[in-house]
C-alpha cells in the first residue's frame, strides 16, 4: 500500500482514501470517486473487448481505470500483484497507442461511440440525432422503400 504523502511517478502526492469515502459525497476533505465503468452496460463492454481485441484481464483493468482506481486497488480486487497491473497498464498503453490512463479511457470511449453508430453491433445509438437520421457526421443509409 502506498504511504500518504509519498510522491508517485506522476509527481503528485498519494493520499490514502478510506474505503468508507469511496462512492459517497465529498466528506472530510476526501473526494467522491465515481463508478465510471457503470456508464457502459455489459453488452457494451463485450463489444468494446471484441472491437479492441482485449483479453478478459485487460478489460478488467480498463474498467478499474474507468472507476479511477489506483493500481493497488485494482490489484487487490483482482487478486493479482501491483506489478502485474502496472505491466498490463503499460502494455495497454502500447496496444491502444495511449500515453497515459486518461488516453486509455478516451480510446475506449471513442471505440464505444464508434460501435454505437456501426452496423456491426446491436448497440443502440446514443446520439438522438443519429437515431433520427439527422446526424451530419454519421448519416443513416437511405431506406429502400420498394
Amino acid at each position: 500500500m502506498k504511504r500518504p504523502g509519498k510522491i508517485d511517478g506522476s509527481g503528485r502526492k498519494n493520499e490514502l482514501i478510506p474505503s468508507a469515502a469511496v462512492g459517497k459525497a465529498p466528506h472530510n476533505g476526501y473526494p467522491c470517486l465515481s463508478q465510471g465503468a457503470r456508464a457502459i452496460d455489459a453488452e457494451g463492454w463485450r463489444e468494446i473487448r471484441r472491437g479492441l481485441k482485449l483479453s478478459a484481464r485487460e478489460l478488467q483493468i480498463i474498467q478499474g481505470i474507468f472507476d479511477n482506481k489506483l493500481e493497488f486497488t485494482i490489484a487487490t480486487e483482482l487478486g493479482i500483484s501491483v506489478n502485474t497491473v502496472h505491466t498490463q497498464v503499460r502494455r495497454l498503453r502500447g496496444k491502444l497507442d495511449a500515453t497515459d490512463r486518461l488516453a486509455i479511457a478516451l480510446c475506449v470511449m471513442e471505440e464505444f461511440l464508434r460501435l454505437t453508430t456501426s452496423d456491426e453491433t446491436q448497440l443502440p445509438a446514443i446520439c438522438r440525432n443519429h437515431s433520427a437520421g439527422r446526424c451530419p457526421f454519421h448519416p443513416l443509409p437511405p431506406v429502400d422503400e420498394r
